[in-house]
C-alpha cells in the first residue's frame, strides 16, 4: 500500500488553530505554511485540489507537525514536507524547500505529479 502524508507548518492544538485562521485573513503575506496556502480557500480544502487527489490512485493523510513528529518521531523535519509510505517505511517525498518553491496550485499538483512518477 502506498500512501502520500501531507503535513502542514502548523500545530493541530486549538490556540495555534484559531491564531492561523485569523492570520489568514489579516496578514495572508504572513502565512508560515506554504501548503496551507496553496490548498486551502478561508474556510475549506479547495475543490480543485481535493479533485486531484482523488486522481493520484493512492491514499492521502493529512497532518499537523506537531502530530506528525508525536506519531514518528521526526523532530529534525523542516515542515511543511509531503512524505511517501509503503510496507517497507517512509521518507521524504517533496521537501518543505522545494513547497516554498511553489508558485501555485498547479504547480504544486504537478510536483506532486512528478515526484510519485519518479
Amino acid at each position: 500500500m502506498v500512501r502520500l502524508i501531507f503535513v502542514y507548518n502548523a500545530n493541530s492544538d486549538f490556540s495555534s488553530v484559531v491564531g492561523d485562521f485569523f492570520n489568514k485573513l489579516s496578514k495572508p503575506e504572513e502565512n508560515p505554511c506554504k501548503l496551507c496556502e496553496l490548498t486551502y480557500g478561508t474556510w475549506k480544502m479547495k475543490d480543485e485540489w481535493k479533485l486531484f487527489l482523488g486522481t493520484l490512485g493512492v491514499e492521502t493523510k493529512f497532518m499537523h507537525k506537531d502530530e506528525f513528529v508525536k506519531k514518528l518521531g521526526r523532530d529534525y523535519i523542516e515542515f511543511p514536507a509531503v512524505f511517501i509510505k509503503r510496507d517497507k517505511g517512509i521518507r521524504v517525498l517533496i521537501t518543505a524547500k522545494e513547497i516554498n518553491k511553489v508558485r501555485d496550485l498547479q504547480d504544486l499538483m504537478d510536483l506532486v505529479e512528478f515526484k510519485l512518477k519518479g
